[in-house]
């Protein structure tokens, strides 16, 4: 399996994170050129026709890795997000199923996802040791935060809720918010405090 070097996957990271989304497809096509299976390149591909709304593209690239090997597990966990956004619910289950038995339950991300489908569309009572274990294992990620947020307060679990948004307002400045604009979370956290009548 290929990899890119880290300052190049740093530019690429960058010219994602400020929307210059050709510029990111340039050069990651600039390393397909000699290299054509590099798995990391077709993960940049498929993020960014991803980003540009452009899912049949971003599919393609997806698909051709999990041909290339059917066991990766980030491949699968990204053709899930390609399946759901079809709404081919049954089948993208079956790829997030797929990720989650060979991550060994150790990736946060997709321990985060699995939480999100048995919240949603399966057995309900799962869900919050789901995306505790995924917190544990990445305490500063925002996403994961803001999501126990969420379904403390849609549960009912009100000192757990507030719990949750006290370390928030405490960590805010050491968490990792990745590609989502930090005043996003921060406005998300605003709604549960105000239901919470923590002003």
């Amino acid at each position: 399996m290929a990899y890119i070097h880290a300052e190049l996957f740093s530019q690429i990271e960058t010219l994602k994170a400020e929307w210059r989304l050709l510029d990111a497809l340039k050069l990651v096509n600039s390393i397909l050129i000699t290299d054509p299976e590099n798995h990391d390149a077709l993960l940049h591909v498929a993020d960014i026709q991803y980003r540009s709304w452009e899912i049949e593209k971003a599919e393609k690239a997806v698909d051709f890795m999990i041909h290339q090997k059917n066991d990766d597990a980030m491949s699968l966990y990204v053709k899930w997000i390609l399946s759901m956004e079809k709404t081919q619910r049954s089948e993208a289950i079956e790829y997030l199923k797929k990720a989650v038995t060979l991550t060994k339950f150790e990736n946060p991300e997709v321990i985060r996802a699995f939480w999100l489908a048995h919240y949603w569309y399966w057995n309900r009572e799962k869900w919050i040791d789901f995306l505790e274990q995924a917190r544990e294992m990445a305490k500063h990620d925002a996403e994961i935060i803001v999501n126990l947020c969420q379904v403390y307060t849609l549960e009912q679990l009100q000192k757990s809720a507030v719990k949750m948004i006290k370390y928030f307002d405490k960590n805010k400045d050491k968490l990792e918010y990745y590609d989502t604009p930090v005043d996003q979370y921060i406005r998300k956290m605003e709604l549960y405090r105000t239901f919470w009548n923590l002003h």
